[in-house]
């Protein structure tokens, strides 16, 4: 008999965030639109990991968006661990994006990135894991962000 390997329920949940890149250092458009990219990366890491600490970290408190994506990480573990699917999720992003700065000081980075989640579940009636990819789904991002002293701060998502 062939080992189809882990059943979803034992697959890993953790992995480490990814790290920030050094452009975001920058207080401009060069840090805004690297602060965007990373926020987005860990939006997939929040979804994949259900691990939403680090992009938490990043958001304001007064974000909805922020706190929507929290609160769906924070559910999915019970869901999880009644045998439900795992997702993963990742999000191509162009070469091109458009920043914009604000009169206020802040800036509004938009983007458009391929998303693509994988969903990983066992069929309870053969035991065999089933993995589906989606066909990627093309979704515009307006992530509106702030250089503070703390470092880049997402202030809202459209």
């Amino acid at each position: 008999m062939l080992d189809d390997g882990p059943a979803a329920s034992e697959l890993p949940l953790t992995a480490e965030p990814p790290a920030p890149p050094s452009a975001m250092a920058a207080t401009d458009a060069t840090g805004a639109a690297a602060a965007a990219e990373h926020f987005l990366a860990l939006m997939d890491h929040a979804v994949s990991t259900l691990d939403a600490g680090p992009m938490m970290a990043m958001c304001d408190p007064g974000s909805r968006w922020c706190a929507s994506i929290a609160d769906q990480t924070a559910q999915a573990p019970e869901a999880r661990a009644e045998g439900a699917a795992r997702v993963s999720a990742d999000t191509a992003l162009p070469s091109q994006l458009k920043v914009d700065p604000r009169d206020d000081g802040t800036f509004v980075v938009h983007l458009t990135g391929q998303h693509t989640t994988t969903t990983t579940w066992t069929d309870p009636a053969t035991g065999i894991t089933q993995i589906h990819i989606s066909d990627p789904e093309t979704v515009p991002f307006a992530i509106h962000l702030e250089s503070r002293p703390s470092g880049w701060t997402v202030l809202g998502v459209n």
